[in-house]
């Protein structure tokens, strides 16, 4: 198989193209599996779906390595030897699936990326401390439990929605407001489901999409695991996000 192309001013021979699509596959397919602690009895598709959970069809990396994939199978299943592969991979899809390598091999994870010491509220705690402590940290997210209960993520915005609340049925009598509990202020979050727990190896590209693609999603809690009732190891918001993205 001696025959070549060139593109982008280089002298590509079939072989190069063939060799080069396979290792970068066989690359990312090693990495993923090591990823996700899956020994070979998982397929790679099964491990795009790990990695991209939903399977966004706006994800162009997850649906560019499913036609990969079939790509893959086609050279190696029909292939009648070393020297007469049934298929060729273009220049543009060698350079894609390379380019997609070199991604996923400097990812970024949420650990250690936004690794830090969570402030957390109990649902007993008054609006009084809840003031205090946005004023002393600068922090307008905090994850809430009741005990050692998660019970949701109290926000900037769901305060202030209850505030305003409250002036409108009362007028300027505000006697008492500082020691209404977190837990009432809590029922005013305008999307309780503002916040989701992820794992600590989730990529940062992938936290991006979750942002992005869910309007009413603020705030990602980092777990062992992505479990509410694992410690919290960090949390991110969508400025934290974006800003390192």
């Amino acid at each position: 198989m001696d025959e070549c192309v060139r593109f982008a001013g280089e002298e590509l021979s079939f072989a190069d193209l063939v060799g080069r699509f396979e290792a970068a596959f066989n690359s990312i397919e090693q990495l993923l599996r090591s990823r996700h602690n899956e020994d070979n009895r998982v397929s790679f598709v099964q491990l795009l779906e790990m990695e991209w959970p939903g399977r966004n069809a706006k994800n162009t990396v997850y649906r560019d390595l499913r036609r990969f994939a079939d790509l893959r199978n086609t050279l190696v299943h029909n292939r009648i030897d070393r020297d007469h592969d049934f298929a060729i991979p273009t220049p543009r899809t060698v350079l894609r699936i390379e380019a997609i390598l070199n991604d996923l091999g400097e990812v970024k994870l949420a650990i250690p990326l936004f690794q830090r010491q969570v402030e957390t509220l109990q649902t007993i705690d008054t609006l009084e401390q809840v003031l205090n402590r946005i004023n002393q940290t600068g922090i307008t997210q905090f994850p809430v439990y009741a005990d050692e209960t998660f019970a949701g993520v109290l926000t900037r915005r769901g305060i202030l929605k209850w505030l305003a609340s409250v002036g409108l049925n009362h007028g300027t009598d505000c006697s008492g407001l500082r020691s209404v509990p977190v837990g009432v202020l809590l029922q005013s979050e305008e999307h309780p489901e503002n916040h989701r727990f992820i794992p600590r190896n989730t990529p940062l590209m992938k936290m991006g999409e979750m942002i992005d693609h869910q309007p009413g999603l603020e705030t990602l809690l980092i777990t062992q695991n992505g479990k509410p009732t694992e410690k919290l190891l960090g949390i991110a918001n969508r400025l934290d996000i974006h800003a390192a993205i």
